[in-house]
């Protein structure tokens, strides 16, 4: 259901971000209204606050997504020119799971969008090991040594690449303009431009080749009339700037720019790898490209500095001070109603006790309801009761501690080994907070300098 919505908010992008900012207004700890929304920022490349959405869903999500986020969020830093920050991601991805070969050749990607091409080269060579036969793995870094000249070994990677995967048209047209450009190998080179028309036939909305092909044959027109039917059919980014590479390459500098210029205007912001393109370097030299390009680059930039410098959609809670109220259960001891993990319980304020407390009886109804997960408990551990006697308890992570409308996160606590303990609010929250005031003549809890 969250796939269609993304989907179809393509009809009407204002109405469905509206429909999106309601749900996170009325529910504003819920993680999955922050995702769907920085899913449409990232269709329309606002690419700075899906990355404000995705940082606000990683502090809120189980940490067994955080792998999973890491890697939407990379992606946007990706596509920002951020590369440092999408490789830090991706670093810590693997530090969680370095069984995932696609981590390591997304890390390579970004490394050869910021020149880093050796290095590229041997996260590639990582992917390779763990999986031999992705093919897209081969063609990447065959790619990347394109760029450092070694032409023997590109051609091996395109090779490698080919014979797991002979339908990728992209490796011909690789290897075609290597044979033809560096090898001069042009009986080769023309092998391979006709493989692509053989497999190349049907137009997709990204990723066609076939009039690439047909250009490296000398069939221009057919080139041209094949590139008119793509732009009809799928008029966006991508393929505007395709067409402005194809112009380039015809020395047709007027439509190759004319297409450049409508690529920006439709989301286009791949400034690093435009910049390497060397399909453009017949109008890369000129001043309205140079031109062009340093606007919009401009204008992309300005754009991720005012989104940075903006205040998030739902603030967090900034009051210098709470009260909360207590009920009084006898004896100096007094009672405050919190949430956790979105249950609502009562538990009893004791500034004395180490952690949250929960007897077996409220957790085995947690885990058995959903307000726990298996991967919220821990070991067993030791602790001193009141009375100074030695329990054995079972350590447990709170996903969620909402106390007078406080939020904290990830907060420890312990499960007694007895069914009918009560349930005591201890330092491992309050010690979280500010400073804490009680006041027994008005029966309330007051937090100030709020952390």
């Amino acid at each position: 259901m969250r796939s269609i919505f993304i989907s179809y908010s393509e009809k009407n992008y204002s109405l469905s971000l509206s429909k999106v900012n309601s749900q996170i207004s009325a529910h504003p700890e819920k993680e999955l209204w922050y995702f769907i929304r920085a899913q449409l920022y990232e269709g329309k490349y606002n690419f700075a606050a899906a990355i404000k959405d995705y940082n606000k869903v990683l502090e809120l999500s189980d940490i067994s997504f955080k792998p999973d986020l890491l890697a939407y969020r990379a992606k946007c830093y990706s596509n920002s020119g951020m590369y440092e920050l999408a490789i830090s991601d991706y670093n810590e991805i693997i530090s969680i799971d370095s069984t995932d070969a696609y981590n390591y050749a997304y890390k390579a990607d970004a490394k050869r969008l910021m020149g880093d091409y050796t290095g590229a080269i041997q996260d590639f060579t990582k992917a390779v090991e763990i999986e031999p036969r992705e093919s897209w793995f081969y063609y990447r870094r065959g790619w990347t040594r394109e760029f450092l000249k070694e032409f023997g070994e590109a051609l091996n990677d395109y090779n490698e690449s080919i014979s797991i995967n002979d339908k990728y048209v992209y490796t011909y047209l690789n290897r075609g303009r290597l044979y033809e450009s560096q090898l001069k190998k042009t009986d080769k080179a023309k092998e391979d431009y006709l493989n692509i028309l053989s497999i190349d036939t049907t137009i997709d909305e990204q990723g066609n080749c076939r009039q690439y092909a047909l250009f490296h044959l000398g069939r221009i027109d057919d080139a041209i009339k094949w590139l008119d039917k793509i732009i009809e059919q799928y008029p966006n980014e991508g393929n505007y700037y395709d067409a402005a590479c194809l112009y380039s390459l015809m020395n047709n500098s007027t439509e190759a720019l004319s297409n450049l210029k409508i690529a920006f205007t439709k989301g286009y912001r791949d400034f690093v790898h435009l910049s390497i393109d060397d399909d453009l370097d017949n109008i890369r030299n000129m001043p309205e490209f140079k031109n062009l390009v340093q606007e919009w680059r401009t204008n992309f930039d300005e754009s991720l500095k005012k989104e940075a410098n903006q205040k998030p959609s739902v603030t967090e809670n900034k009051a210098e001070t709470v009260t909360i109220p207590m009920t009084p259960k006898g004896s100096g001891i007094y009672e405050v109603s919190c949430k956790v993990n979105d249950l609502r319980l009562n538990f009893i304020f004791d500034t004395g006790a180490s952690d949250i407390s929960i007897s077996q009886t409220e957790a085995l109804f947690m885990l058995k309801n959903g307000y726990l997960n298996s991967t919220d408990i821990g070991s067993n551990q030791r602790y001193m009761d009141a009375n100074g006697d030695i329990e054995i308890g079972t350590k447990i992570i709170l996903r969620k501690v909402e106390f007078g409308g406080l939020v904290l996160k990830n907060v420890s606590a312990s499960v007694v080994n007895n069914k009918t303990a009560p349930l005591l609010f201890g330092q491992s929250a309050l010690s979280k907070y500010g400073k804490i005031i009680i006041d027994n003549q008005k029966n309330t809890i007051t937090i100030s300098n709020i952390k």
